[in-house]
């Protein structure tokens, strides 16, 4: 038998040290990082959660402000007084409102998908991308084959507009620019984006372009298409505190409107009673046939009714940007 002696070869002692130096660079990395996805821990039940109970609020607020008399009354009376309450607003709502635009939102897109590209992110890149070009096709979808506004004896019969296009543009420029945005400044970029596609979603309103359930629709189409496609990072602890706290402020001031309501419903019923039973004389009605005895009988409800509906709209587009940064950044246990 031929005895065959292996021998051991060793690497040299600086090679094996830039080794172990290049495997802790590389766990420092992944560690700190914000680049990196993260564990799905809590969020994954959540946002899936949080899907099912949007699609059922969207679906259930659509079909009382399109095929229910009260929602659609009550669509109309926000819209009619809004515009009469604050003529003024339309000079600030106009260039707000004709600021967006498919070109715009089109630009935004391709910053956003370039940016996380850069970054070496290119799956983001592609879900930015497949999500402003879902939500958007979903709003023209629904709005001009899928839904119609039928006629139930409320003002005259006009066409329907809901989701609101411009309202979904918005949002989709301000969240694809927040997901993108580093997580130290996320918070911050949220807050902007949130102010400006609230500025635009009231202004579509004041103009008289949109009904307040065509906004609130056209969110909550965004939100849909955010919670499948926003993804998970590991936390690094950049303005949680804040972002919660915002967050459920306005989730509180929402939940206030909703409980506002309930409690003023027989008031609101009044109204819109009278806006239905009252005769729609030339000359004595709004542009969209409302009588305009409705608004001196009942001043004050239909004022602040207005007013907070608007708040309310606000309220919810705050709640979405901020729920959106929570589940893509996550929390840490700090």
């Amino acid at each position: 038998m031929i005895w065959v002696r292996k021998e051991r070869v060793s690497l040299p002692e600086s090679a094996i040290q830039r080794q172990r130096e290049q495997v802790v660079k590389n766990q420092g990395l992944k560690e700190k990082s914000g680049l990196q996805l993260g564990p799905a821990d809590w969020r994954r039940p959540v946002r899936v959660g949080a899907f099912g109970v949007f699609l059922l609020l969207f679906i259930i607020s659509t079909f009382f402000s399109l095929f229910t008399a009260t929602g659609q009354a009550l669509d109309q009376l926000v819209l009619d007084m809004a515009m009469l309450s604050f003529p003024g607003a339309r000079f600030f709502a106009w260039p707000v409102a004709r600021s967006i635009s498919l070109w715009g939102i089109a630009a935004v897109t391709l910053v956003a998908a370039l940016w996380a590209v850069a970054k070496r992110r290119w799956e983001l890149g592609l879900r930015i991308a497949i999500f402003v070009l879902g939500a958007n096709l979903t709003t023209q979808v629904l709005k001009n084959w899928l839904l119609g506004r039928p006629y139930l004896g409320v003002g005259f019969e006009l066409p329907n507009s809901l989701p609101s296009g411009h309202t979904t543009v918005a949002m989709c420029a301000v969240l694809a620019i927040v997901v993108v945005a580093p997580q130290r400044v996320r918070v911050p970029v949220a807050i902007a984006g949130a102010l400006l596609a609230a500025s635009v979603a009231v202004s579509v309103v004041l103009l008289g372009w949109h009904r307040p359930s065509d906004v609130v629709s056209a969110i909550l189409v965004v939100l849909l298409w955010a919670l499948v496609l926003v993804p998970h990072e590991r936390p690094q602890g950049f303005s949680q505190g804040l972002n919660l706290r915002l967050l459920f402020l306005n989730l509180g001031l929402l939940s206030a409107f909703l409980l506002g309501c309930a409690a003023f419903s027989s008031r609101l019923q009044s109204v819109i009673t009278q806006m239905i039973s009252s005769p729609r004389a030339p000359g004595k009605v709004t542009a969209a046939g409302t009588p305009l005895e409705v608004f001196t009988m009942f001043p004050g409800v239909t004022f602040w009714f207005a007013v907070f509906s608007l708040a309310a709209i606000v309220s919810l587009v705050g709640f979405v940007v901020h729920f959106v940064v929570l589940l893509e950044s996550g929390r840490t246990n700090k």
